[in-house]
């Protein structure tokens, strides 16, 4: 027995006003149109960043990273194969917590350790942080995330992948101090 295709697309099925059905002045339609230019992809924004932190005797220890800005990621996430390489001193959760990926899965190995803290340093920018950690992928050593971001406010030319620090909390915050300007507010 032969079943009838019963499939009719919106357009089909879509009732034209009995207005238009009467019009005979109609435009004739435009010519169907050849298939459109598939989605550009451009590169991901990585950053090379230098960590720094003390080891579990007191050694001052540090690593240039390669970490990815990524606006869907909800925190700051290190790579544990990085963590355990380097021996970085991190701390266990009491009660772990769901690390979600940006499609809503859970991320693998995330949410029951975090590091202590590291000094992060980008060119002059230089902050504290403590890190999630996580299973992530081959080549890259961390995630910068969409909070991150907003704190810092950075100008960022992505054709050359550089950021540019302006924002008051940077000033304040992350930026180096000019010791002729700390020098005058003290005279």
């Amino acid at each position: 027995m032969e079943r009838k295709n019963t499939l009719k697309r919106k357009a089909d099925a879509a009732e034209l006003p009995e207005s238009y059905m009467r019009n005979e002045n109609l435009e004739p339609l435009a010519p169907k149109r050849t298939k459109p230019a598939p989605p550009k992809h451009g590169r991901r924004l990585f950053l090379q960043a230098d960590l720094h932190w003390h080891d579990q005797y007191g050694r001052r220890r540090n690593e240039r990273v390669k970490l990815l800005v990524d606006s869907g990621c909800s925190g700051p996430i290190l790579n544990k194969d990085l963590v355990q390489k380097r021996h970085m001193p991190w701390v266990e959760r009491d009660q772990p917590i769901t690390v979600l990926t940006a499609d809503g899965a859970e991320m693998r190995d995330a949410g029951a350790k975090y590091t202590e803290e590291t000094i992060m340093r980008i060119a002059d920018h230089q902050e504290e942080l403590t890190w999630e950690i996580s299973c992530l992928e081959k080549g890259i050593d961390g995630y910068l995330p969409i909070s991150w971001l907003e704190q810092h406010n950075p100008d960022i030319q992505w054709d050359m992948g550089k950021l540019v620090w302006r924002s008051e909390y940077c000033a304040k915050h992350c930026l180096p101090l000019n010791m002729k300007d700390v020098v005058k507010g003290f005279i």
